[in-house]
C-alpha cells in the first residue's frame, strides 16, 4: 500500500491534486493500481488526523520506535522540497527571453529588464553583437567622411598640382 497523488488541471490553468491511498495488484502480466481510499484534495487535507491515523496504526504494527515526530519532519521536508521545485519551475517558466535569439536571460540581465534599465529585449550576447555592429558602422562612415574630405582637397588643388 502506498499514498498516491493524482492532479488535473482546471480551464483557469490551476491545478488540483487528489490524494488517495491506493495498492498494487498484478493483471494479465502488468500491475494496475487500485485505489483503496479516496482522501480527497490534498489542499483541503486534514494533517494532524492522518498524522493520528499513522500513529495509531504503528501502535497496532507495534513499532514503537517509529517517532511520530520524525515521520512529520521527514514530512515536511519532502514538502518544502516539492515547494521549492515548483516555485523554480515557476519562475523559470516566467524568465524573459531575447527577442531575437530567444535565448534565456541570466539572472542579472532579468533584474535589469525588471528595473527598467537597457529595455531592449536582447541578450548579452545579441547587445554586444549590436555594439560590435554599431561601432563597425561608425568606422566605415568615419573612413568614408575622411575619403570624401581627401577627394574634396584634391579636387579643390589646381590642377598642375593634383598628383
Amino acid at each position: 500500500m502506498y499514498v498516491r497523488k493524482t492532479q488535473r488541471r482546471n480551464k483557469d490553468g490551476s491545478v488540483v491534486r487528489y490524494v488517495q491511498l491506493a495498492t498494487n495488484r498484478r493483471v494479465g502480466g502488468t500491475t494496475q493500481a487500485d485505489v483503496l481510499l479516496n482522501l480527497g484534495r490534498e489542499d483541503k487535507l486534514d494533517l494532524d488526523s492522518l498524522r493520528r491515523l499513522v500513529a495509531s496504526l504503528n501502535r497496532y504494527l507495534g513499532d514503537t520506535d517509529v517517532d511520530v515526530a520524525e515521520l512529520l519532519a521527514v514530512e515536511r521536508a519532502a514538502a518544502d522540497r516539492a515547494r521549492r521545485a515548483l516555485e523554480t519551475a515557476e519562475r523559470e517558466r516566467r524568465r524573459p527571453a531575447c527577442r531575437r535569439c530567444s535565448a534565456p536571460f541570466s539572472d542579472e540581465r532579468w533584474e535589469e529588464k525588471e528595473r527598467g534599465w537597457n529595455d531592449d529585449g536582447l541578450c548579452a550576447g545579441c547587445r554586444q553583437a549590436d555594439a560590435d555592429q554599431k561601432a563597425r558602422e561608425e568606422a566605415e562612415r568615419e573612413r568614408a567622411a575622411v575619403e570624401a574630405a581627401e577627394a574634396e582637397a584634391k579636387r579643390s588643388r589646381p590642377w598642375w598640382r593634383r598628383t
